[in-house]
């Protein structure tokens, strides 16, 4: 009777723990779910004086093309997710946020694609928005060797008001503006991880542009690197946040390589040892599947496919 009663007694604490563990809330998703079937999606536009016959819309692993006749041209796509396009048109590009079942629009001319996109329809503030900041972004990178010439504490402060100022006119359109949700989400983190881009790249951008035969940062320079999340699939709709799992794995991959002499020789070392690293560092197979045939795609651009169908197999 009493060992009857013990085994209930596990039983009862058991089932106690099953249930608590039930009642706990699902991890908040940011990214809207994904539907069951994909939805008719458009992309239609007007180029004044064209000077290029297509625009083609570009994302990893898949691209679109629209004809331009009468400056005019249309783009269907079938989505069943958000997603951020690149568009290009002849020299020039554009980023794009699209929902499912989105008709978006915009007019520009040949001269000021990618400058002044006046967007209409679906997404148009939002994309406004990402317009606005792609360019002044892109204006703000061809001025920032002084910045990475400043010394290490100067830099900290400089890019640190930059986020934040960054981060005040985003809440400021925010607030006066109804946006999608997940777009906020992106451009959170496009925020977030350009500063952790610029704080990963400085020991290197600062050597090179002052001419330093050897520089160190400080023994608590990489501490920022603690809080930051590397495994969340979701922040892949930032540019910002691929481009910073890219260089850290390049900077990081590439300290194993410069200290091993039989690496450096071999016709694949450095990529096999990138392929180490981010099964070693990274834990989500989106994210490692990305870097993995960032990789690959690399490898072949600055050495040949030579070797290529090992690294596959």
């Amino acid at each position: 009777l009493k060992k009857l009663k013990i085994n209930h007694m596990k039983y009862s604490l058991f089932a106690c723990l099953l249930f608590v563990f039930a009642c706990q809330p699902a991890e908040k998703s940011n990214k809207p779910k994904k539907l069951s079937e994909k939805v008719a999606t458009s992309i239609t536009g007007v180029i004044n004086n064209p000077n290029a016959p297509n625009i083609i819309l570009e994302s990893m692993g898949e691209q679109h093309s629209g004809k331009i006749q009468n400056g005019q041209f249309t783009i269907n796509l079938m989505l069943d997710e958000p997603k951020v396009y690149t568009m290009r048109y002849g020299r020039t590009s554009s980023p794009l946020f699209i929902n499912p079942g989105d008709k978006i629009a915009f007019s520009t001319s040949a001269n000021q694609f990618s400058q002044v996109m006046n967007f209409t329809g679906d997404r148009a503030l939002e994309n406004t928005f990402l317009t606005e900041k792609y360019n002044s972004d892109r204006k703000e990178r061809s001025m920032k060797v002084n910045v990475y010439k400043l010394e290490e504490q100067e830099f900290i402060e400089a890019v640190e008001k930059t986020k934040m100022d960054k981060v005040a006119a985003f809440n400021t359109y925010k607030a006066a503006n109804q946006l999608d949700p997940y777009f906020v989400f992106m451009i959170e983190n496009e925020n977030q991880y350009e500063w952790a881009n610029d704080r990963l790249i400085y020991p290197r951008y600062h050597a090179f542009y002052t001419k330093k035969e050897a520089f160190e940062v400080s023994p608590v320079y990489y501490d920022f690197m603690r809080d930051l999340d590397r495994n969340d699939p979701e922040k892949m709709i930032s540019f910002n946040f691929s481009s910073f799992v890219t260089y850290y794995t390049d900077l990081e991959a590439g300290k194993i390589i410069e200290a091993d002499d039989n690496l450096k020789l071999s016709d694949n070392g450095a990529v096999l040892t990138k392929f180490d690293f981010i099964n070693e560092k990274f834990t989500d197979p989106e994210i490692k599947d990305f870097l993995m045939y960032n990789s690959i795609k690399s490898h072949i651009k600055y050495e040949g496919a030579n070797g290529t169908p090992a690294l596959i197999e």
